[in-house]
Formats: structure tokens, sequence, C-alpha cells
């Protein structure tokens, strides 16, 4: 592309020189460039591969969860008794302040190794199963 179809193509329709478009676009891209280059690895290295791969294909865990809202602090008295956890846990679910989790009565996508949030994850890991009740 030559500078005139540059000009007359995309610098024009967006109304701006190509001083302008150097200025905006051009060079801050450059300088983010700068300053990214030096902390991008160029090759994966095989613990990246296999925590990729365990992140995949490695075990998940299919968990409910309830949000909370800050200000009001879950109380002891929800919680319910041990043998009813399943039916009670779920009617609690479904009355969350989170729209798209309360549809699904606190189901979320799988738990998986890596996950991000390592909390979260250890979380999950941790759990034991219990016969649902839907």
């Amino acid at each position: 592309m030559n500078e005139e179809n540059f000009v007359n193509g995309i610098s024009a329709p967006l109304q701006q020189t190509l001083f302008e478009w150097r200025e905006d676009v051009i060079r801050p891209k450059l300088m983010m460039e700068k300053i990214v280059r030096p902390k991008v690895q160029a090759a994966l290295t095989d613990a990246d591969l296999h925590e990729g791969f365990e992140t995949r294909y490695g075990p998940k865990v299919d968990c409910r969860m309830i949000v909370f809202d800050q200000k009001i602090a879950p109380s002891k008295k929800w919680w319910p008794k041990r043998g009813r956890a399943g039916a009670a846990f779920l009617a609690v679910a479904e009355k969350q302040a989170i729209p798209n989790l309360a549809s699904a009565k606190g189901q979320v996508p799988p738990i998986h190794k890596h996950f991000g949030d390592p909390r979260l994850e250890e979380t999950a890991f941790r759990l034991k199963k219990v016969r649902s009740a839907d």
C-alpha cells in the first residue's frame, strides 16, 4: 500500500491526517512494543506445555457456588444440616444476587488446575462429593 492509497482509504474516512495517524496510532504501538518485548519469552518451556496440558486435559471439579454480597456476611444459620445439604444449598443458590448463578442454581463451569485464582482452585479440589438434589 502506498501513501496515497493509505491517506485516501484509511486516514481520510477517519478524518485524520497522516501525521495524526502516525502520532495517535503508530507511535503508541511502537512504544508499547519497546516496553513489552523484553518481557516476552521466545519459546515455550516444558513446564508451560505441562501446565497447559494439565489445564485442558487434567482433573476438573464440577461444583456450585453461592456468592454473598460483601455487605451481608453469610451466617451459620442458613447452612443446612449435613443430611439435607444438597436441597438446602440449591434453595439458597437460587436466591443469590447474581442472576446467572441463580438461574443455574450456583453451577459454574468446571474448575481445573492452574485456574488463575489459586485459593479458588485449592478450595474446589478439597471439596467432598455431595449427592445431587437436582
